[in-house]
């Protein structure tokens, strides 16, 4: 089903949840925004302010494309190189790359929201759907694999933030881009022939590119780019923004799930347990073996860090097994933001699921699964106690200075995972 977004234009509690007892709401978007009455004015006001964005993005696309291949070109290698780490042996082997962007600027087909960033001072955020149809010249050499792509199609919810916003010219001093989760990516090859019609193919490079975009495009990752020679008073704050807040999920049972293991002397039954996907971090539930009703109640609550509560949340129920790969039992049948789950599930409350494999009958039956869901804001910086942590990258001892030119710094804490741009 296709994601589910509140109307910036509607005051509705659905989707902006109300402040209660052990959760604390999201910010509300649009919260000064005059423009909140409802009718033609405002789908024309809507209008205006897309068509307004997609030609200030086709003006300086000469100059931002620019700067966005040369982001691309440090960023996608390496993302490039972990995607294909996951590749079979077979075809798995050294990675190269060029880039070159086309004309054709990001247009913004319909506006969500447009508001000062919840936990950014200097900062201005606009969110809806972005599509992207670019002509490219990207060349991909994996392996033995040598393969073109000439076109490439995004399409998603993302959002643009513009900081610093200056007192003098030129006003903007810098943006960031990225989607709140995976877009739809879809590729068009070049270059293998005959081959591009090979299924197995199509699927590797598509993966691929998948992989490769999420890792520098979906959050928590993001392109930052300052303009000219704009001052950055923090620059790591610049380029990793800290999270809004933090999800709390716990999956507390599911009932009607389908039984895929054989039993001699009685039904079938499954080994299930319950996985949740927030960005890149996907956390699971303990296995409970040989039941089509499991609980989870005694475990402790999945937490995920959010950059927007538009992050959609992925939850799906597998069968465990030791010999072969973990088979899927069924998934959410509605997809859900993180604000929209906050609203719904604050107290625990049964969610459709749809049956991904087919029972004894071959019917696919719908299962459900009980959410607890809770959300905590992080407090900005001097409100409390909570704290960001910013590291300024100096200088290595007692190494070699031919041997660490292009080398990183990675930096891990949690779930989160931050690499230093290559060293000089």
């Amino acid at each position: 089903a296709a994601p589910k977004f509140f109307d910036p234009l509607e005051d509705t509690e659905d989707y902006m949840p109300l402040q209660r007892a052990g959760t604390v709401a999201f910010p509300r978007a649009l919260e000064k925004d005059p423009c909140r009455a409802q009718g033609s004015f405002c789908k024309r006001r809507r209008a205006l302010v897309c068509r307004f964005l997609t030609d200030f993005c086709q003006m300086v696309w000469p100059k931002l494309s620019g700067a966005v291949k040369k982001i691309m070109d440090e960023q996608v290698c390496e993302a490039l190189t972990k995607a294909s780490a996951q590749l079979p042996d077979s075809i798995r082997g050294e990675v190269a790359h060029s880039i070159c962007f086309g004309e054709s600027a990001p247009s913004i087909q319909e506006v969500y929201s447009w508001r000062e960033h919840p936990c950014i001072k200097d900062g201005i955020e606009v969110c809806g759907k972005m599509h992207w149809d670019a002509a490219v010249d990207l060349q991909i050499t994996v392996g033995p694999i040598k393969v073109g792509i000439d076109r490439i199609y995004l399409e998603g919810v993302g959002c643009i933030i513009f900081r610093p916003l200056m007192d003098q010219a030129p006003i903007l001093g810098g943006f960031h881009l990225f989607y709140c989760s995976p877009p739809t990516l879809k590729v068009r090859l070049t270059g293998l022939g005959p081959l591009t019609r090979w299924t197995a193919v199509d699927a590797t490079v598509q993966k691929l590119m998948e992989d490769a975009f999420n890792m520098v495009m979906v959050l928590p990752h993001r392109m930052t780019q300052r303009f000219a020679n704009t001052k950055i008073d923090d620059m790591p704050d610049f380029r990793c923004p800290p999270p809004l807040g933090i999800l709390r999920v716990q999956a507390l049972r599911a009932q009607g799930l389908v039984g895929v293991d054989l039993n001699f002397l009685s039904s079938r039954t499954s080994d299930p347990y319950c996985t949740v996907t927030v960005g890149g971090c996907t956390k699971r539930t303990g296995t409970r073996h040989r039941t089509l009703e499991p609980s989870w109640e005694d475990e402790s609550p999945m937490e995920f860090l959010i950059y927007h509560e538009r992050q959609n949340v992925t939850l799906a129920v597998f069968d465990a097994n030791v010999l072969k790969q973990d088979v899927q039992l069924a998934g959410l049948k509605e997809s859900y933001t993180a604000a929209e789950l906050v609203a719904r599930c604050t107290t625990p409350r049964w969610l459709t699921l749809d049956a991904t494999v087919a029972d004894a009958y071959g019917a696919k039956t719908e299962g459900s699964v009980q959410l607890r869901v809770s959300y905590v804001a992080l407090s900005p910086e001097g409100s409390g106690k909570a704290k960001v942590l910013a590291l300024k990258l100096g200088r290595l001892h007692d190494t070699h200075a031919a041997d660490m030119v292009g080398s990183r710094l990675r930096l891990t804490l949690g779930d989160i995972e931050i690499q230093s741009r290559p060293c000089k």
